[in-house]
């Protein structure tokens, strides 16, 4: 239901805050991913966190862990 829906729009809003973030080196420094999520993240040019959340190797909390990066990147400005 509609629950949903205000779960969802943060989550895209992070996607297109990710997308126009420039290369991949963003991905090696964010602390708190898993080795193996880092790693398939970084062969990989994703489009959104649900891409993300359906990769093998890649864990819920892995995916929370971007959230929280890309929040924290939003709000300081850094990925305009």
């Amino acid at each position: 239901g509609a629950d949903g829906i205000h779960r969802e729009a943060p989550a895209r809003r992070g996607c297109e805050v990710a997308s126009r973030r420039p290369g991949d080196a963003g991905r090696a420094a964010i602390s708190g991913l898993r080795i193996e999520a880092r790693q398939k993240l970084q062969r990989q040019r994703l489009r959104s966190l649900g891409q993300a959340s359906r990769m093998m190797g890649v864990s819920p909390g892995d995916v929370q862990v971007l959230m929280v990066y890309i929040e924290k990147l939003r709000r300081t400005g850094a990925a305009k």
